[in-house]
C-alpha cells in the first residue's frame, strides 16, 4: 500500500508540476505579448535615428571637403601675393 499512496503523491507532484509549468508559460506568453509592440517601437525609433545620423554625417563630410577647398584656395593666393 505504501507503493500506492507514493505513485499517487508523485501524480499529484506532477499534476501540480505541470499546472506550474502552464501558468508560467501563461505568464511567459502574456509579457512577450506586452514587449513585443515596445520592442518594435524601439527598432523603429532606432532605424530613425540612424537615417538622421548618416544624414547628419554627410553633411558634415560635405561641409569639411568644402571648408578644406576653400584652405587650399586661400593658401594658394597668399603663396601668390607673397612671390
Amino acid at each position: 500500500m505504501a507503493t500506492r499512496k507514493s505513485n499517487s503523491g508523485q501524480t499529484s507532484e506532477a499534476t501540480k508540476l505541470k499546472q506550474t509549468r502552464t501558468e508560467q508559460l501563461a505568464q511567459i506568453r502574456h509579457v512577450i505579448a506586452v514587449i513585443e509592440p515596445r520592442l518594435q517601437k524601439a527598432v523603429t525609433y532606432q532605424e530613425g535615428q540612424l537615417k538622421l545620423l548618416d544624414s547628419v554625417s554627410l553633411g558634415l563630410y560635405d561641409e569639411i571637403d568644402k571648408l578644406s577647398k576653400k584652405r587650399q584656395q586661400s593658401q594658394l593666393q597668399i603663396w601668390f601675393l607673397i612671390k
